[in-house]
């Protein structure tokens, strides 16, 4: 028994661990920037910077929402404001009514005819109007905004000219016509045109500019529909 003991062999221990900084079983440890260039910066970091600040990113989102809606309501060309669309029905719907029945009075014949026409008028220069105001929301690169309002505002507009054109209010209808077209016309056509430009100014609010464009859009529209009529009357009468 003593002989076979002595015939195994203890491998002498090791207090070295597996894979020490001496022992042949050393790993070999990779760097944690060597996946990155030697000359890198890392001290710009857009997460770091977020963490730091508390911002996850909702705040700049929000931010850019807001611009954007402040950028949709300075691209509208007509500015909401006090008056509503039953508000300006109303005023323009009166200035109408007086406009109507001041051409059927103070006509000499036909003045069931000329307070239809007075009508028809204000109506299709309200259109007009309106078309003038898209026209110049176009070129300043602007939407229109509320149409209902914008033609609202421009009813009232005409309708109050073609109440001082119509009213008559100097005396002169027993003038006749070439006494009316020299002297009374251009005293209502100015009256008129600066009741108009007043409306504009104060429900638009508009400037300078902006009023030079539309109403000189609005009037050459006019110019054209009033062609139009009197080349159909000559066509008729022809």
């Amino acid at each position: 028994m003593a002989d076979e003991q002595d015939g195994y062999e203890l491998e002498p221990i090791d207090d070295k661990p597996e894979g020490s900084s001496t022992g042949e079983g050393e790993l070999e440890k990779e760097s944690l920037l060597s996946g990155f260039e030697e000359d890198a910066d890392f001290s710009d970091d857009p997460e770091v910077e977020r963490a730091i600040s508390g911002d996850d990113g909702k705040k700049n989102k929000d931010e850019g929402h807001d611009g954007g809606d402040e950028k949709d309501k300075a691209e509208v060309y007509i500015k909401p404001g006090w008056d509503g669309l039953k508000v300006l029905l109303i005023v323009g719907g009166v200035a109408l009514l007086i406009a109507v029945v001041a051409s059927g009075v103070n006509a000499s014949d036909h003045w069931l005819a000329k307070s239809g026409l007075t009508l028809y008028n204000v109506l299709l220069h309200t259109g007009t109007g309106v078309a003038a105001l898209g026209i110049a929301a176009f070129f300043d690169q602007k939407r229109l905004g509320q149409l209902d309002v914008a033609a609202g505002r421009m009813f009232v507009a005409v309708s109050a000219f073609a109440m001082v054109f119509r009213l008559r209010f100097l005396g002169g209808t027993g003038l006749d016509s070439t006494a009316f077209a020299f002297i009374e016309y251009p005293i209502y056509l100015l009256i008129g045109a600066g009741l108009y430009a007043a409306i504009l100014f104060g429900l638009f609010r508009f400037d300078r500019h902006r009023f030079a464009i539309v109403a000189g859009v609005h009037f050459v529209l006019w110019i054209l529909v009033y062609i139009g009529m009197m080349l159909n009357q000559s066509i008729g009468s022809a």
